[in-house]
């Protein structure tokens, strides 16, 4: 793997972990608000609780990763562009392919987790 490989590529995993970590907090939070319901009136432990809303976020990242990819990619590409690091990247012989192949890689990765 070229340097500029893995150069891209860092960028997109370090913006990926931490707005899908946010984004999940986020989720989780909303859905923890409406089961908190059941500590109050049913008296549920917190430990009960905590499990039932864990069991809902494997759905969540399944839809909220590809979403996430994509915002962060566009993100990633729009600095990079911003920052001539694009131009410099074509001026050096790199074909769009060639550019994009991290992100590629990053999707198939995530596509079989």
């Amino acid at each position: 793997m070229k340097i500029i490989d893995r150069y891209t590529l860092k960028q997109i995993v370090v913006g990926f972990v931490l707005v899908l970590t946010s984004m999940t907090a986020l989720v989780w939070l909303t859905q923890s608000l409406k089961m908190i319901d059941m500590i109050v009136t049913k008296g549920v432990s917190v430990g009960i609780f905590l499990e039932l809303t864990m069991l809902v976020l494997p759905n969540f990242l399944q839809i909220l990763s590809p979403l996430v990819l994509f915002a962060v990619a566009l993100f990633t590409l729009i600095r990079m562009q911003a920052d001539k690091e694009l131009m410099v990247m074509q001026a050096v012989g790199m074909s769009p392919k060639d550019i994009m192949r991290p992100v590629f890689k990053f999707g198939v990765v995530l596509m079989i987790l």
